[in-house]
């Protein structure tokens, strides 16, 4: 059976040079002051991710990133909101690993929830 891939549609006026791949990982941010954070990874790219968790920081901020598949790697804050932010690896990922993780994770398609529904007496009759 052929795996989904999915990319994620740049805004109009942004041009990126990789596809960003979208993916849904648990992973962990540490800043220099040691605090370690829990976030989610949205999407992935040889070049960076964007995450998103209980964060604030400022553009150009160096942290550690944890992805589970990828070893522990260095990363500056490309652009950041409230909540969420855009990181650029210092050292660029390979294509084929950026592949493979991507490909063990499942998207989150939301808006599904109940569409099966439960059965009831009336629905088997």
């Amino acid at each position: 059976m052929p795996r989904l891939s999915l990319a994620v549609a740049m805004p109009a006026g942004e041009r990126r040079d990789v596809q960003r791949r979208v993916v849904n990982l648990s992973a962990f941010a540490r800043e220099s002051d040691l605090r370690l954070l829990e976030v989610a990874v949205a999407d992935l790219s040889s070049e960076g991710c964007r995450i998103i968790g209980p964060i604030d920081l400022e553009q150009a901020t160096r942290l550690w990133l944890k992805i589970p598949g990828i070893t522990p790697r260095p990363a500056r804050i490309a652009w950041s909101k409230p909540g969420e932010a855009g990181c650029t690896f210092e050292e660029p990922l390979d294509a084929a690993l950026v592949d493979q993780v991507a490909a063990s994770t499942r998207p989150v398609i939301r808006g599904l929830r109940g569409v099966f529904g439960t059965r009831t007496a009336e629905a088997c009759a």
